[in-house]
């Protein structure tokens, strides 16, 4: 019993002894957050796709720069959204061969711009996209009806046009995505009109009495920009 107890003594006067130790003998906490509880700064960031584009912004790593895909225009069932496919191609598992019967498709996008005269002659081409990460930031937005942040703790990536599939009964639904302004192309020949998805420019309808978005802060028929913010 009285070896232990010396022995314990002699412990604890060792580590008390050593420098840097804290009280009760626990080291310090001095690597800060990223050191303690969180991973380290250069493996953080915003993640959010660049639509209508195959680079990032200048600060801005590239994760990796894709083609925009998602069902075709007037198919039914399917996805509903977009996605950012990699160029750099597919890694299937197990996969079958043949066209199923019992399959959702993926189709590629085309631009469907007319009547806008400083984009008309994206029509029929293919979207390009690119996956991106900005360092040191947590949270992203998509800010739709204009191309500017909030306010000054949001950093903008990019600005451009809202876009979606067009209104029309011959048409099925997707997701509204920003589309950067300078509405980039993939170098390809335009295809089976019926094997591709489409991105038109979406417009405002405001009505005084109601139903539609309010008028004064937007004009009826006034093409849509948003933008993409980092924080």
């Amino acid at each position: 019993m009285h070896n232990c107890l010396t022995g314990r003594v002699s412990f604890l006067s060792i580590v008390t002894a050593n420098e840097g130790v804290g009280a009760g003998g626990i080291p310090p906490l001095t690597g800060g957050p990223t050191q303690y509880g969180r991973p380290p700064s250069n493996t953080t960031g915003a993640v959010y796709v660049r639509w209508g584009h195959s680079e990032c912004p200048a600060k801005s790593a590239l994760i990796y720069t894709g083609v925009t895909a998602g069902p075709t225009y007037g198919g039914a069932g399917n996805g509903a959204n977009q996605l950012c496919l990699p160029k750099e191609g597919p890694i299937y598992d197990e996969p079958v061969a043949g066209v199923g019967p019992s399959r959702a498709y993926l189709y590629g996008v085309e631009y469907q711009i007319d009547a806008f005269p400083t984009r008309n002659d994206r029509l029929w081409h293919d979207v390009p996209c690119a996956v991106c990460k900005a360092p040191s930031r947590f949270a992203h937005l998509v800010v739709p009806g204009r191309n500017e942040c909030p306010s000054s703790e949001w950093t903008l990536e990019y600005g451009g046009y809202l876009m979606a599939e067009r209104s029309h009964t011959s048409h099925r639904r997707s997701m509204y995505i920003c589309v950067d302004r300078e509405m980039q192309t993939v170098d390809r020949a335009h295809g089976d009109a019926t094997l591709r998805g489409l991105l038109n420019l979406v417009e405002g309808r405001c009505s005084v009495s109601g139903g539609g978005i309010p008028c004064g802060p937007y004009i009826d028929g006034y093409e849509l920009t948003c933008a993409v913010c980092t924080q």
